[in-house]
């Protein structure tokens, strides 16, 4: 249709059209692709089929000159009769403008107003380029255009156009093009954000520092030139500058990254023995390891969690201008998979924790953890407890000591029993503990009479749960026992004897009364255990249960860590599929079986030929058909004799296609949850002594200190973190006795010499 007015048209050249009366001279005339308005004869408008706008104004037209009934238009137009007086009511509001199609979406321009055109005015004059300023402030490109554009602001700065287009290849994606000195937005105002740069020197072992100013407008130093040195792969690492500032979120933290770095395992000494360093950039090894600590400890579950923290705010507590995004994290973590040592990792940590405990490694807790898996890869299946079905799972087999202290991981993803894979995980924990004696405590899963012949054999104790069908032992000989085991005041109602199991040989048993009926035995091969000591040690296995629900619930340890996977195993034997079709042929036929045998016995029993007739056959058809299926049953059997249980994976599919998950991720980020999970465990002892209700609280309360926010003053190689007073005076007290046992210990911040000194700020400030 033509701007103009309505487009001339012959008539003629419309052949056979498909003409629709509407009523008062009105017709519309429909061709092919062809739509003609006539009034009289007389063409109104024309358009072409699909020109959803001319049939809009059309409708309008004709509804609004009252030409046509609503009911006749929206009947030849195919619309309802409200979509006709919504095209008059558009009409009569804007004319015939108002009937066709806008665009969708802003009509014009968003304005800048106020503050925020106040700040890129200040911004602009400075020499900030419109896509620095438009980063910074977090704004459109366009909307800081137009700003621009209206005060007459040009590039006046061509160095800082290229700085910024430089940094922005730099790890990290957001760079800040902050001047040295300057807050990040948000810190402060306009007036702020323009203040004169003061730029910290860096900290260095031994240099003395001034102590900068302490306020709330003092931000992270700007590191734009090691970003652009970086981005271009002149930079190993950026190193941590701290200064000093006021409320800092989460400075907390800082008492659990010292006891990280001060700790006689340290996890950054041993993965920079594994992995030596990363790839030229920003965010190095050190750096990845305090921001995946950071968000274990902080409850960040996932690294798509980031994305919702404040990046600035939390990235001084690292000494950093910003956290890393997002995307950064999982391509250093893509690094660390594509070298496959998480394994060596997690052994040279073992071995020094096992060091450290050389008591507690005495008893090994051994246990399987199920993760659920939820997505849509054809992975394995197991048997979840939790939802009691079997579903698509990957089993993590766990060795704790006997404190409950996590040692080591050890992934399954074809989803085997324990009693499969327990001598396996122990020759791994005995290159660990080395030539001390080893006693490993498990449930009834990994009970299996040839497994614990073997373990006897090999010079393994164990403590486990007898299984079977065995006969309890009259109450009358269960006595009481009472006394104190690690401080623990402890009492069982047991019985002391030893009973011989076929295969395995004469093993000690404790039977324990538990209530209601239940007497659970307890068999070992510690014959020098007193009695009291064997049902205290097998219920550290609860130690264990408590560490599984505690780091699901805060440290997701069920969460997935990464969407690829590999290739499963084709020589891997799994379940025959058919042995099991022919497994239920054969139970549908011993089934029918016993129905014709029941049949038949009420047959016999009948005491009159009437009650017989409830037994729709006679008594040789009966005879005849129990000899038919018991035959069919027999060669069943036979035939299922013949086949394997299990095959190789390769010959069961496609009915047992499946494919693992990768798991160098996984087991990466799960040893950094462990080192968080012992970090909060020293605190907790930490504050034991000074807190009365430890034994519940005490770990609810390092949770707490964690997040508690408190002032940075960096002076002369020392890092000061005085801490907000927490929630109740109860918990104040036992954390300041713990800033000062910390301060003892002279800790310092991973990988640097400066040196953390903790304290609490004065209460009279908040009352």
């Amino acid at each position: 249709m033509s701007d103009e007015g309505p487009e001339l048209v012959n008539l003629d050249t419309l052949v056979n059209p498909e003409v629709r009366v509407l009523g008062r001279g009105a017709v519309l005339r429909c061709a092919d692709t062809r739509r003609v308005l006539t009034l009289w004869g007389l063409p109104l408008v024309a358009w072409e089929a699909g020109d959803a706008g001319a049939q809009r104004l059309a409708m309008a037209l004709l509804d609004h000159q009252r030409l046509a009934p609503q009911g006749a238009i929206a009947a030849a137009f195919g619309v309802t009769r409200v979509t006709v007086w919504r095209a008059s009511r558009a009409w009569e509001k804007e004319g015939p403008a108002g009937v066709l199609p806008k665009k969708p979406g802003p009509k014009e321009p968003r304005v800048a107003k106020g503050r925020c055109r106040a700040q890129i005015v200040a911004l602009g004059k400075k020499g900030f380029s419109r896509r620095a300023v438009a980063r910074r402030l977090c704004l459109a490109p366009d909307t800081v255009n137009q700003v621009f554009l209206q005060e007459g602001l040009g590039r006046k700065a061509a160095g800082a156009e290229l700085f910024a287009e430089a940094a922005d290849g730099a790890e990290g994606g957001e760079v800040s093009c902050l001047e040295p000195g300057e807050a990040p937005p948000g810190t402060g105002g306009a007036e702020a954000a323009c203040s004169q740069p003061q730029e910290p020197a860096p900290l260095a072992a031994g240099a003395e520092v001034p102590a900068p100013e302490v306020g709330p407008g003092d931000g992270a130093p700007a590191r734009d030139l090691e970003r652009v040195l970086a981005a271009n792969g002149l930079l190993e690492e950026a190193q941590p500058e701290f200064v000093s500032g006021q409320e800092v979120p989460a400075a907390g933290v800082l008492m659990a990254l010292g006891l990280a770095a001060e700790a006689k395992t340290s996890l950054f000494q041993a993965a920079e023995g594994v992995y030596g360093r990363l790839r030229p950039g920003f965010y190095g090894l050190r750096n990845l390891l305090c921001v995946l600590l950071l968000m274990a400890l902080l409850r960040i579950r996932r690294t798509e969690g980031l994305a919702s923290r404040a990046p600035q705010p939390l990235g001084r507590l690292l000494g950093l201008d910003r956290l890393p995004e997002v995307k950064t994290v999982r391509r250093k973590l893509n690094e660390i998979a594509a070298r496959g040592k998480a394994t060596l990792l997690m052994a040279a940590m073992a071995d020094g924790w096992a060091a450290e405990m050389k008591d507690a490694v005495g008893f090994l807790l051994v246990d399987g953890h199920v993760r659920v898996y939820s997505g849509a890869r054809p992975i394995p299946k197991a048997y979840a407890t939790r939802r009691r079905m079997a579903t698509r799972a990957i089993t993590d087999y766990w060795v704790n000591d006997e404190a409950g202290m996590p040692l080591f991981v050890v992934t399954a993803p074809t989803n085997p029993a324990l009693s499969q894979v327990l001598l396996d995980i122990l020759a791994e924990a005995k290159s660990h503990v080395g030539d001390r004696p080893i006693t490993v405590i498990f449930d009834r899963g990994g009970w299996k009479l040839n497994v614990l012949r073997q373990l006897r054999k090999a010079g393994y104790h164990f403590l486990t749960y007898r299984r079977g069908k065995f006969r309890p032992y009259p109450r009358e000989r269960l006595t009481l026992h009472e006394g104190t085991i690690d401080g623990r005041k402890v009492a069982y109602t047991l019985f002391d004897t030893h009973v011989r199991i076929r295969g395995v040989g004469r093993l000690r048993c404790v039977a324990v009364e538990r209530g209601a009926g239940k007497q659970p035995h307890i068999v070992t091969t510690r014959e020098d255990l007193p009695t009291l000591a064997i049902p205290y040690h097998i219920s550290g296995r609860w130690r264990q249960e408590n560490f599984f629900k505690y780091g699901i619930e805060h440290f997701a340890l069920d969460a997935l860590v990464s969407y690829k996977t590999q290739p499963d195993d084709p020589t891997r034997l799994v379940p025959n599929p058919a042995w099991r079709a022919l497994s239920r042929r054969r139970g549908k036929a011993r089934a029918e079986l016993k129905a014709l045998e029941a049949a038949l016995g009420r047959l016999e029993a009948a005491p009159t030929p009437a009650a017989a007739k409830s037994v729709p056959f006679s008594r040789q058809e009966l005879l005849a058909k129990i000899e038919k299926k018991r035959t069919q049953a027999l060669r069943l059997w036979a035939r299922l004799k013949a086949l394997p249980h299990q095959v190789p994976l390769h010959q069961a599919a496609p009915t047992h296609a499946t494919v693992l998950l990768e798991d160098e991720r996984k087991r990466f980020t799960d040893l950094v949850k462990i080192v968080a999970y012992r970090i909060e465990t020293e605190l907790a002892g930490l504050l034991a002594p000074h807190y009365r209700r430890a034994p519940d609280e005490a770990r609810a309360l390092v949770r707490e200190l964690l997040q508690t926010p408190g002032d940075l003053e960096v002076t002369h190689g020392t890092l000061i973190v005085r801490l907000r007073p927490l929630s109740a005076p109860r918990h104040t007290a036992p954390v300041a006795a713990l800033c000062e046992t910390l301060n003892r210990r002279q800790l310092h911040y991973p990988g640097t010499e400066l040196l953390l000194k903790f304290a609490l700020k004065d209460e009279s400030c908040y009352t």
